[in-house]
């Protein structure tokens, strides 16, 4: 991490912008040289240091310790501005350090803005890191000293030792000090008192010498990235900040003792309000014809704000900083639509900053007592005037609570979704208490015997069963759901069969957002999906309600500005059906107004047969669009399917409760692929439970997927690939591994092929033989590019010009007798490293770097790759990227049996390479480095 003052430095006037050139150091010739530039401007020392030299650099320099940067293919690099000391004074006699700073700051990968700087006796290397890429620093091996709150914030305090470059070119282990802000309290702009942090430093022992350096600085690590700082003004001897607040992140000694149950506080409503009062200006009442159990419940009226609500203050002998507990309620609103609720814990930390946490929270569905419970939260450390309360995003509807309990960790409430009573009507609920904590699970699902959410059938739910779902949707003729798992699996909206839909709920549900499973379902119906074995040619039921099979114009009504007419050459049953063209938006499709045949609060059957011939698969769904009691528009899903490219399917859901209080309803048919025609036939609303007698497959389909012209160099097809779609090329590294089917590698190339997508991997040859060659042949059987990752996996740039020409001579030729044809001619650099001597002896070889680092290298768990790719497909970063992964990690096969059927759920799809610039018109030429498809 840094450079060394005393490397010859650059001569030469000072430049506003730096263009990079290696300088060849003073010290050991062992590595590759380091650039470093450094220079004054307007009172500040400005300092550009880059490791080996590496990547494409830019570094602007503003005024008065502003500065702008980009990086990319580089090793580690620092851009930084602030103060420089020759005399290196103690800190504290400076009368207080600060840096007022703005930062426009866009990693793409691991990277930090911080302050930076150095020490001596001890030498010293330190961070005060507010912000940072995809690697939260410091890592391992350093030891947390505690955690202390400066300038509104909380950091938390590491110290260390560390192996690098200094600023002592003959030391290269030196202490490495760093303050942290906690992931809630990240910013790119603010104040920052240095001097604060180095008091506290001292405080935990960490002991600071002459100070050297203190600056604003972006750095990067292996990453590219780019940084405007509008801002940066350091201000030395204005008596800095305050005192540091040291945090004691211990957890305080509970004195309490529960009961029997392990509770700590239960409130029945029973005898009043039970301590509880009303949060903002809300009425409080106990309403005797809607409870939970017993004969009462809390009702909160007169809300204006979503923030309304009740609360419970907490006692402080059993509600202590930094333990954890078990907190639940049930909670109960008839708005006539699903609503989410919270409970929140309003607190105090130790520097008296007043802060929300939230505690648990549910989507809560009308007219139905739902559990809201986290079993397992632990108070912020240092907080204290604890305040329990409930709220609900809609500030103006009522709700009521009942059954709240706050125990030790692990107690489950007996609250289950959907018993207890509503204006008289009861489900039975069980008086048993709460169970008290045990290390044994329990041995049968909380709700109906059934473990909601766990589609692979581990006894437990986790994203892996999205993973499942989601494969099952790519290729269910390979993974298959039945019996037992295809129940658990229908999760959202229950009883419409498997969409992505459930995939994203159980996502939410890891992820903690929801707390419960399923999010919603009909009158517990089982779920029922269109590829379920299909009665040949049933006969429809003879009570539908409407049924149209569009035999002429009349009977079409529109949602959205389409064009909507008869077509007589495509059709499941009659002669004719509807074609829906024109369309610009997700929404617009065929609709029904629904009658007065169909009521409020009544279960319904809906289906219909679409088809379209996009060539490729596409989503359909069913909506409802209605307003509730207050004129608020509401979208319900009614169910999903995904209908195959020029295949009528059927999308049904035999069991459709229509919400309370809905009126001005409409059904209509939306798709997300915004532009595709598609055609619909024998669209049906009808009774409860019956049946349409449209059968998957069947029909009469004339219509063709366009043709896509190829604008692809010699050798690579692309026919597959719809250009109109978003795409990335996702590639691997570090083969090959071998066949065994439950190598990460295998599991990477199955679950990319099996999703109908292609990838690049890059091979190494001397990690290629006969043993795990038949890894090769099989990616290469499944369409994949096979390239070269080179022989021995150097560092290219310290190689001679003849080893480098072997380098990948050696390995082209290797994979060449393999599959028996040509590899791909391009190569991803080992270590991303370059230089103008390596582009010039592969001047017939594309360069491969990559845009987006899933920083599966440096110990990223499953969740963390998968949030890299789907953060960059939403900030736009991803379309035309190319994306680094290595084939040796199981966390990146878990990763991709999951992002592969999601990117094509959400309309992208996975390419290689080649591939990527082929569909785009690009040529990818030799000695040319290629991060990206630009």
């Amino acid at each position: 991490m840094k450079k060394s003052i005393f490397k010859r430095l650059v001569s030469g006037a000072v430049s506003a912008f730096l263009t990079l050139t290696a300088v060849m150091p003073a010290t050991s010739l062992a590595e590759p040289p380091d650039y470093q530039e450094t220079f004054k401007k307007d009172g500040y020392d400005y300092e550009l240091w880059n490791q080996y030299g590496q990547g494409t650099t830019k570094f602007e320099a503003g005024s008065n310790g502003t500065y702008s940067c980009e990086w990319n293919g580089i090793h580690n690099i620092l851009f930084r501005a602030g103060k420089k000391w020759d005399a290196n004074p103690k800190w504290d006699t400076l009368n207080g350090i600060a840096v007022d700073y703005a930062c426009d700051y866009h990693p793409n990968g691991n990277s930090y803005l911080c302050i930076y700087g150095w020490t001596v006796d001890p030498l010293v290397e330190y961070y005060i890191c507010d912000t940072y890429g995809s690697w939260r620093p410091p890592g391992d091996n350093f030891q947390k000293m505690g955690l202390i709150q400066v300038d509104g914030g909380t950091y938390e305090v590491y110290s260390g030792e560390h192996d690098g470059p200094s600023i002592d070119p003959n030391v290269t282990h030196f202490k490495q000090y760093w303050s942290v802000r906690v992931d809630s309290d990240l910013r790119s702009e603010g104040t920052i008192t240095v001097s604060d942090h180095f008091k506290a430093w001292e405080q935990y022992g960490m002991q600071m010498g002459g100070l050297h350096e203190v600056a604003l600085n972006v750095e990067g690590w292996q990453s590219s990235g780019k940084a405007n700082v509008t801002q940066n003004d350091l201000r030395i001897g204005d008596g800095g900040g305050g005192d540091p607040v040291i945090v004691d992140d211990k957890p305080g000694e509970i004195t309490a003792t529960p009961d029997e149950n392990g509770c700590y506080f239960t409130s029945d409503f029973e005898g009043g309000k039970d301590k509880w009062s009303a949060r903002g200006e809300t009425t409080l009442t106990n309403d005797t014809k809607n409870y939970y159990s017993g004969s009462s419940s809390l009702h909160v009226t007169g809300r204006t704000k979503d923030w309304n609500g009740a609360a419970l203050s907490l006692p402080t002998d059993a509600f202590v900083a930094g333990n954890t507990y078990s907190i639940s309620l049930a909670a109960l609103q008839k708005s006539g639509s699903s609503q989410p609720m919270k409970l929140t814990l309003e607190y105090t930390d130790a520097s008296g900053k007043t802060n929300y946490s939230t505690v648990a929270e549910a989507d809560v569905n009308s007219g139905e007592w739902t559990k809201i419970e986290n079993t397992s939260y632990t108070i912020p450390t240092g907080a204290s005037g604890l305040l329990l309360y409930i709220e609900a995003t809609d500030p103006e509807i009522d709700f009521y609570i009942d059954t709240a309990i706050g125990a030790v960790e692990g107690t489950k409430s007996s609250v289950v979704t959907g018993k207890g009573t509503v204006e008289g009507k009861t489900s039975e609920v069980t008086d048993a208490p709460t169970e008290a904590p045990t290390e044994a699970p329990t041995s049968t699902p909380e709700t109906s015997d059934r473990l909601w959410g766990d589609a692979n059938l581990d006894g437990k739910v986790s994203i892996s069963d999205s993973v499942r779902i989601l494969q099952y949707i790519a290729n269910r003729s390979k993974y298959n759901l039945e019996g037992e798992a295809l129940l658990n699996a229908d999760v959202y909206n229950s009883g419409d069969g498997i969409t992505g839909n459930d995939a994203a709920a159980i996502q939410r549900y890891d992820a903690g957002i929801t707390k419960s499973l399923p999010e919603s379902y009909q009158d517990g119906k089982a779920p029922e999906t269109s590829d379920s074995p299909a009665e040949e040619d049933v006969t429809p039921s003879q009570d539908s309600i409407y049924s149209i099979s569009f035999d002429n114009a009349a009977s079409i009504e529109s949602q959205g500005d389409v064009t909507i007419e008869i077509d007589k050459d495509n059709y499941y049953s009659g002669n004719s059906s509807a074609k829906v063209s024109g369309r610009t938006d997700t929404w617009q499709g065929v609709a029904k107004t629904l009658g007065n045949d169909f009521s409020a609060g009544k279960s319904y059957s809906f289906s219909a047969a679409v088809m379209q011939a996009s060539g490729s698969s596409t989503e359909f769904a069913l909506t409802l669009q209605y307003n509730d009691e207050n004129g608020k528009a509401h979208y319900d899903n009614i169910t999903s399917v995904t209908a195959k490219s020029g295949e009528w399917t059927k999308i049904e859901n035999t069991s459709f409760k229509i919400p309370e209080n809905a009126s001005d309803m409409k059904v209509y048919i939306e798709t997300p692929e915004s532009k595709i025609d598609y055609y619909v036939d024998d669209f049906m609303g009808a009774h409860e439970n019956t049946k349409s007698s449209v059968v998957t497959g069947k029909g009469v389909v004339t219509a063709k997927a366009p043709e896509i012209k190829s604008t692809a160099k010699e050798g690579v097809d692309i026919s597959w690939i719809d250009p109109s779609k978003p795409m990335v090329a996702i590639s691997f590294d570090d083969g090959a591994k071998g066949t065994d089917p439950t190598s990460p590698s295998m599991r990477i190339i199955n679950a990319i092929a099996d999703a109908g997508f292609h990838s690049t991997f890059f091979y190494v040859g001397d990690w290629t033989n006969d043993s795990n060659k038949g890894e090769i042949q099989y990616a290469y059987s499944k369409g994949m590019e096979i390239a070269n990752h080179s022989t021995t996996h150097p560092k290219l740039s310290e190689k001679s010009e003849a080893e480098i020409r072997s380098e990948f001579d050696t390995t082209h030729a290797k994979l060449k007798s393999i599959i028996g044809a040509e590899p791909s001619k391009i190569m991803r650099l080992p270590y991303l490293n370059y230089d103008a001597k390596v582009q010039s002896v592969l001047n017939d070889v594309a360069l491969i770097t990559c845009s987006v680092d899933t920083g599966d290298w440096n110990k990223a768990t499953t969740q963390d790759i998968i949030s890299k790719i789907t953060g960059a497909m939403n900030d736009g970063s991803l379309k035309n990227a190319i994306v680094l992964c290595h084939e040796t990690y199981d966390t990146t096969a878990e990763a991709m049996e999951y992002l592969a059927p999601y990117l094509k759920s959400q309309g992208w799809q996975i390419v290689t390479v080649s591939e990527l610039f082929a569909v785009n018109g690009k040529e990818l030429k030799g000695g040319t480095v290629y991060s990206k498809c630009n």
